[in-house]
C-alpha cells in the first residue's frame, strides 16, 4: 500500500507542475501582449538568467529605434510567487550606457537586449 501512495503522490506533483507552467506561459503572453500594446516602432527582446543555485529572472524590454529603454518589466523569484514588476530605473538609458553594466538584474536584461537587436527587422 505504501507504493501505491507513492506513486500517487508522483502523479499529483506532476500534474501541479504541468498545470503551474501552463499558468505562467498564460501569464507571460498576457505580459507580452501588454508590453507591445501602442508600441508603433522600436524592438522588443526577452532575456532569462537562470542562475544554477538561486532565484531566475526574466525581462521584457522594449527598446526604441535610437537604443534607448522605453520599458522594462523583471519577473524575480519562485514560479508560482513571482509576478513582472516595472523596472523604471533604466528607464531612457542607451543600451550602451554603463551604468546598465552596475544593474543588479544586469544579467537578464544584458540577455533581452541581445535578443532584441538579434531579432531580424
Amino acid at each position: 500500500m505504501n507504493g501505491f501512495l507513492f506513486i500517487v503522490f508522483l502523479v499529483i506533483i506532476v500534474i501541479a507542475k504541468q498545470l503551474i507552467g501552463i499558468v505562467n506561459s498564460q501569464m507571460y503572453v498576457r505580459e507580452y501582449k501588454r508590453m507591445i500594446e501602442g508600441q508603433k516602432s522600436g524592438r522588443f527582446g526577452v532575456g532569462v538568467y537562470r542562475p544554477k543555485l538561486g532565484i531566475g529572472e526574466v525581462c521584457f524590454i522594449v527598446v526604441d529605434d535610437e537604443g534607448k529603454v522605453k520599458q522594462c518589466r523583471i519577473l524575480r523569484g519562485l514560479s508560482i510567487f513571482a509576478k513582472f514588476r516595472d523596472y523604471d530605473c533604466i528607464l531612457g538609458l542607451k543600451v550602451t550606457d554603463k551604468r546598465l553594466v552596475a544593474d543588479r538584474h544586469f544579467k537578464a536584461i544584458d540577455d533581452a537586449i541581445r535578443h532584441a537587436y538579434a531579432a531580424v527587422s
